[in-house]
């Protein structure tokens, strides 16, 4: 990597200028030692760093050079398989969470990155098919806590009742801290399609205030984490989603056409 040298006097001025010492080329010829040192900058940035990890199946063409592949699993034939179950999910196998090894070597994973890479939390994908698939007691194991008390744990959770996996493991629930929330995503949604009527249309701003409450259940709003807007265009019909610009005007949807009508 010969740009390599310029990045690590780039990260030495940063560092530099907060009183940190130096690091040298041979501490960051390695991908993961890289990552770290960014991380370990914008940490003392005072920027906090939470890593989006997938614990609810393995993607991939499950060639020979992935974990699928270390079961020697005759093909044709998922379940027989150590890691993962015969259940497809978003183009991966869905892992076996009955298996205790299986459940060991995804916290594992999650605590060696937590010390690996100096992160402050974990944002898990889909918890809600982990618990569809016999995986709640894998989600209340405390070792991430453990291993790092401060780091903050976020679910997406779709299932009913989502305050069941921000309550403490002792309550029976999973113990994260947060969990995703599609409540002010949706209302702000619904108010731009309201504007889309024009000018004079009436327009009810309560559901973005009420998405700014606690939802039903929960102890505090900042539980809820607000969710990044989404599409779905592959997914069923009741679950797709309109783009803004055709939200902003069905008629003629170019982004910039739309976003700049006269008569808003």
């Amino acid at each position: 990597m010969p740009e390599l040298p310029r990045y690590v006097d780039r990260a030495n001025t940063l560092l530099a200028a907060r009183g940190h010492a130096p690091v040298s080329v041979g501490d960051v010829r390695g991908a993961d030692d890289q990552l770290r040192l960014l991380i370990d900058i914008l940490h003392v940035y005072g920027i906090a760093i939470i890593f989006d990890v997938v614990y609810n199946h393995e993607g991939g063409d499950f060639g020979k050079e992935s974990l699928y592949f270390f079961d020697r699993a005759r093909p044709g034939n998922n379940n027989d398989s150590l890691y993962f179950t015969d259940r497809d999910w978003a183009g991966g196998l869905v892992f076996a969470y009955w298996n205790a090894s299986v459940r060991q070597f995804l916290i594992d994973n999650a605590v060696a990155m937590m010390h690996k890479f100096h992160v402050d939390g974990f944002r898990y994908d889909e918890v809600s098919v982990i618990d569809r698939f016999g995986g709640w007691h894998f989600c209340q194991n405390p070792s991430v806590r453990t291993a790092k008390p401060s780091a903050v744990q976020i679910a997406e959770f779709w299932n009913p009742g989502p305050d069941w996996v921000v309550r403490p493991s002792s309550s029976g629930g999973a113990g994260f801290d947060m969990v995703w929330s599609d409540r002010m995503r949706d209302s702000v949604r619904s108010v731009i399609e309201q504007a889309s009527h024009g000018a004079l249309a009436p327009i009810n701003l309560e559901r973005i205030r009420d998405a700014l409450m606690p939802p039903a259940g929960f102890d505090g709003a900042w539980r809820a984490v607000q969710n990044h807007d989404v599409l779905l265009t592959n997914h069923e019909p009741k679950d797709q989603k309109p783009r803004i610009a055709h939200i902003c005007d069905p008629s003629d949807a170019v982004l910039v056409r739309a976003l700049a009508r006269p008569d808003r």
